[in-house]
């Protein structure tokens, strides 16, 4: 649902999405990962940085919340 909602522009419902899909699965690090991307879209990089970090705390192979941080600052 949170990837449609970001398709179609409706960032913050997509936020909403996300955080009750982590809120029901707390370990779904692509979750983690996705709203980590809608908040550094709207220019909220530390909430973006502590979603990145979770995700890889989550999942330390998934190469995407690895460098997206590093993205971020470049």
């Amino acid at each position: 649902m949170g990837l449609v909602l970001k398709e179609v522009g409706q960032l913050d419902r997509a936020v909403e999405s996300y955080k009750s899909a982590i809120k029901l699965r707390p370990t779904y690090f692509q979750a983690h990962n996705n709203l980590g991307i809608i908040l550094q879209q709207q220019g909220r990089s530390s909430e973006a940085e502590e979603s990145y970090r979770e995700s890889i705390n989550l999942n330390t192979e998934f190469k995407s919340s690895i460098f997206m941080p590093i993205k971020m600052y470049s």
